[in-house]
C-alpha cells in the first residue's frame, strides 16, 4: 500500500467513526430496504469500500 493509499484509508476509517450510528426505532412505517445505506463509492483506497460499507451497515 502507497502512503497516500494508507492516508485515504485512514480518512475513511476516520470518517466512519465520527458517524452516528443508525436509530431504526427513531423511524416510522420504514422497510429493511430504507434502513441499509448505499454502498460507498467515493473512497479510494482498496478495501475501504467494502470495509467501510460493512462498518455501517453492521452498527
Amino acid at each position: 500500500m502507497t502512503t497516500e493509499q494508507n492516508a485515504a484509508r485512514t480518512a475513511a476509517l476516520e470518517a466512519a467513526a465520527k458517524r452516528p450510528p443508525y436509530d431504526a426505532s427513531a423511524l416510522e412505517k420504514t422497510s429493511t430496504r430504507d434502513l441499509v445505506p448505499a454502498m460507498p463509492t467515493h473512497l479510494t483506497a482498496p478495501g475501504v469500500n467494502l470495509g467501510a460499507y460493512i462498518n455501517t451497515v453492521h452498527q
